[in-house]
C-alpha cells in the first residue's frame, strides 16, 4: 500500500489554465489522439499540461481511463507530428 502511495506522489501534476486568443480558437481544428501507459488522474493531467505548454495548442482534454486525447491547436502554429510527445 506505501508502495503505491509513493508511486502515486511521484506521479503528481499540478493542472494548468491556457487562455487563447479568439483567433487562435477561430483558426482551432481538433486532433483526436491515443495515448498509452496514463495509469491515474495525475498522468492524464501530465499529458494535458505537456500538450497544452505547446505553442499552437489550445486547449486539451486527456482521459487516462480511456487512454484518448482531443486537441484544438492551430495548425499554421504547430501540427500533428509536435503533438506526440
Amino acid at each position: 500500500m506505501e508502495d503505491q502511495r509513493s508511486r502515486r506522489d511521484e506521479c503528481r501534476a499540478e493542472p494548468i489554465q491556457k487562455v487563447p486568443s479568439a483567433d487562435d480558437l477561430n483558426e482551432a481544428h481538433i486532433a483526436r489522439l491515443d495515448v498509452q501507459g496514463m495509469g491515474c488522474t495525475n498522468c492524464g493531467t501530465r499529458v494535458r499540461t505537456s500538450l497544452l505548454a505547446l505553442d499552437g495548442v489550445v486547449s486539451a482534454d486527456v482521459d487516462w481511463q480511456s487512454g484518448l486525447a482531443f486537441v484544438d491547436y492551430v495548425p499554421t502554429k504547430t501540427n500533428t507530428d509536435a503533438l506526440i510527445l
